[in-house]
């Protein structure tokens, strides 16, 4: 049995294969910024607010060539970031001679676990769905690129 597919836009595409790796690199790259934006957004949405400066210090990038792209959501400048988002566990300390140790018999303090609030890892989840748009949306425009242009 001889099966034979016939297709104008099959070998439109055939014809410009060559130019796919660009092509393919320029959607998903313009695809990652709008998937971080989506992230940072949902970040932010479910980061806790003091004084607002990590809130103020999540930010994104978007690095890489066409052939690995890599996305970034992250808090650039503030030390407590971990701590917010994964928590922190009981502390009982001791102050002895100006310094904190674990044992002695001067003044404890104790430090209450705070737990986190995973604003990174929810915020994740929560922009799971759109982005899984965002890059369905890219490839979509990776075949009408391909098989749109004329030649």
């Amino acid at each position: 049995m001889d099966i034979q597919i016939t297709s104008p836009d099959l070998a439109r595409l055939a014809r410009h294969m060559k130019d796919a790796p660009a092509i393919v690199g320029q959607e998903l790259r313009r695809g990652m910024r709008e998937a971080v934006l989506i992230a940072e957004g949902e970040v932010v949405k479910r980061t806790p607010v003091r004084t607002g400066r990590l809130r103020g210090s999540i930010g994104h990038s978007v690095e890489g060539s066409n052939e690995r792209i890599r996305g970034i959501v992250a808090s650039t400048n503030v030390p407590y970031a971990r701590i917010v988002e994964y928590g922190h566990p009981l502390l009982t300390i001791t102050r002895k001679q100006g310094t904190f140790v674990m044992t002695g018999n001067t003044k404890t303090y104790v430090r209450q676990a705070r737990p986190g609030r995973h604003m990174f890892r929810e915020g994740a989840k929560a922009s799971q769905a759109r982005i899984d748009k965002v890059f369905g949306r890219a490839l979509h425009r990776v075949m009408k690129r391909m098989i749109g242009r004329r030649g």
